[in-house]
């Protein structure tokens, strides 16, 4: 997965209604990506949401796709060769939420599917009066979470919101984490060091959406 400074990220977070999945998968997906890659769009990521520790909705599936720009971004929803296979998607879908972002710097991921640990999608909507808690968290509990027998977490990717209007899902903090061992992340939340910190984590993001997901090949 190839990220390019200035692009943007777009993070689409979808549930497909049962029996729908053709429909979605080999009807509308090929047609509307191959209408995209004239904007500049391509898709970088699929996940399989397998759990959702924090947040009121469960989707399916997560998608990371990039495009040019938000301009190109807008004008290909305005393709009149999309609009006439929009109704495919929209029929198919029981839930999709849309989010847009950027980085700061190129990197290439190698992402990996295993079955012992597990990403994590994280989404965090802040309360500016107690954002610096975040750090002063992260700093206490980072170095601990970042040991093998606690989980070996580590920050794979953070990406900037663009803070623009377009889709329904507008975070103050999106990022991609990875826990190399659910065992030891849970052996992690049960420590002191965790629990006797966790409210600066509250104070700081009263609202937050944790997705635990499985890279998809």
């Amino acid at each position: 997965m190839q990220f390019t400074a200035g692009r943007v990220v777009e993070l689409a977070l979808l549930s497909v209604k049962e029996g729908m999945g053709p429909q979605f998968q080999t009807e509308y997906f090929p047609q509307a990506s191959q209408i995209a890659q004239e904007y500049g769009g391509q898709l970088l990521a699929v996940f399989e949401v397998t759990d959702v520790p924090y947040g009121w909705k469960r989707p399916q599936t997560a998608v990371l796709f990039e495009w040019a720009s938000m301009e190109r971004k807008r004008a290909f929803a305005r393709d009149p060769r999309f609009l006439q296979i929009q109704g495919l998607r929209d029929n198919a879908l029981e839930y999709l939420a849309q989010g847009y972002f950027t980085v700061e710097e190129n990197r290439t991921l190698s992402l990996v599917r295993d079955g012992e640990g597990t990403y994590e999608l994280i989404l965090f909507w802040m309360d500016p009066d107690h954002a610096d808690d975040l750090n002063t968290y992260f700093s206490r509990v980072g170095p601990v979470a970042a040991q093998p027998e606690y989980g070996g977490f580590e920050m794979v990717q953070s990406f900037t919101p663009l803070r623009v209007n377009d889709g329904t899902v507008h975070p103050d903090m999106f990022a991609l984490g990875r826990w190399n061992s659910l065992q030891g992340s849970r052996a992690f939340f049960e420590l002191p060091i965790y629990q006797e910190n966790v409210h600066l984590r509250e104070a700081a993001a009263p609202y937050k959406d944790v997705l635990q997901v499985r890279f998809v090949p």
